[in-house]
């Protein structure tokens, strides 16, 4: 049986050949460079792109310019070193960000465990512990993770730790979802108070909230974006009480096609997504229930996702 529209599997074959052609030239390139004279000059003339200095200031500039204020309810996708060299290190900026959103306003970030496909962990059996689970998330969310006013949801691949003011309302329930983006979780919850999304760094990609919209909709998404196996695993809260928490695992199929940048230019004309250029990249600020209400539309009226135009 045919799981996914005709589309999917253009696109994931597409895909492919993007990414095997280059890979091929690079092999064909470098057997000739060993049989030709000129090799030692072709391997000295790789240079790989300076990283420059920021300081903490600059990133403070940029969370002015995009408007991140006190009292926000604000979750953190980051990858600081793609920007450039933090000039101090990350503490400085993780102490800003807390000063800045502030006990009134509601800080997340991700602590997700995993950093291969999600099947892969998932068919490991892990247990999951509040306390004492590794997060793959970077640097930044592992000094929130260290510290010890953080509270965790409970979940055994997306957990997402947080700061500040309703943390009940947006971590204490994700572990009673069936998936990890449903209408409980801190993604869908950020969702409907209006929260925003901060990256630091990383691109659209790195925004695990583009599936809020997937389970908002369920088999009204035009792609089947989870296997049908369910998977229950032991997981410990804070407190060291055991629970069985159950969840769907997203197709392994699909992670090798989205592409949030497919909706980037929609985002940009409506003024959802505001970007400000940092060193090699970038700090970007993204309405979250904007994103979410532009994908339920995008999906449900041009067959447009995250990981394609839907046909066939």
């Amino acid at each position: 049986m045919v799981r996914h529209p005709t589309s999917v599997y253009f696109r994931w074959t597409s895909e492919q050949c993007r990414v095997l052609v280059p890979r091929v030239r690079s092999k064909l390139s470098r057997t000739i460079a060993r049989h030709s004279k000129s090799s030692k000059k072709t391997r000295k003339s790789k240079t790989s792109i300076p990283r420059p200095l920021i300081e903490v200031e600059d990133l403070i500039n940029s969370f002015d310019a995009l408007g991140i204020a006190k009292g926000d309810k604000l979750i953190v996708h980051s990858g600081v070193s793609n920007i450039g060299k933090l000039k101090g290190g990350l503490q400085p900026l993780y102490a800003h960000l807390r000063e800045r959103v502030g006990p009134e306003g509601t800080l997340l970030f991700p602590a997700f465990t995993f950093d291969s496909l999600m099947k892969t962990y998932l068919d490991g059996s892990p247990e999951f512990s509040s306390n004492d689970s590794a997060t793959t998330m970077g640097a930044l969310s592992q000094i929130a993770l260290n510290d010890p006013e953080r509270i965790r949801s409970i979940h055994p691949t997306h957990s997402v730790i947080g700061f500040g003011k309703d943390l009940d309302y947006f971590l204490g329930s994700h572990h009673n979802d069936p998936t990890p983006f449903g209408p409980s979780s801190p993604f869908s919850r950020l969702s409907e108070q209006h929260g925003k999304i901060l990256t630091i760094g990383v691109g659209l990609n790195s925004t695990t909230s583009f599936h809020v919209a997937e389970d908002r909709l369920g088999d009204s998404f035009p792609i089947k974006v989870y296997l049908d196996k369910s998977y229950s695993l032991s997981c410990k809260d804070a407190n060291n009480r055991s629970l069985t928490v159950t969840t769907r695992c997203h197709d392994p199929y699909l992670s090798r096609i989205r592409d949030g940048d497919l909706m980037k230019q929609a985002l940009l004309e409506r003024e959802y997504l505001k970007v400000f250029p940092l060193g090699n990249n970038a700090v970007s600020v993204l309405d979250s229930n904007a994103l979410d209400a532009l994908l339920v539309e995008m999906a449900t009226q041009h067959q447009k996702t995250v990981y394609g135009r839907v046909w066939g």
